[in-house]
């Protein structure tokens, strides 16, 4: 049972949520708020290369890809609207 668990838990740790209508790429650079930029790093040319957004985060109309890193916090202020979440 707890092998179950640790297993799971390891499952949870990576989150991706994806928008094909959108093209940037996000994915979490610290623990922060939803809404501050820094919290984020931001694609432009497909995840090869990124940068600590410094102007936007990620919402249904922005991000093609949202990855929540693993260990990471992120608080969300309502509303939040997500495309999709796998």
């Amino acid at each position: 049972m707890k092998s179950r668990l640790t297993i799971l838990a390891l499952l949870f740790l990576s989150i991706s949520v994806i928008d094909v209508n959108a093209q940037n790429l996000y994915r979490s650079r610290v623990t922060g708020n939803w809404t501050t930029p820094g919290t984020w790093e931001l694609s432009t040319n497909s995840g090869s290369t990124w940068t600590t957004s410094t102007t936007t985060f990620p919402t249904a109309d922005t991000a093609g890809s949202v990855t929540l890193r693993s260990l990471m916090l992120l608080l969300f202020p309502p509303p939040i609207r997500f495309g999709s979440i796998n």
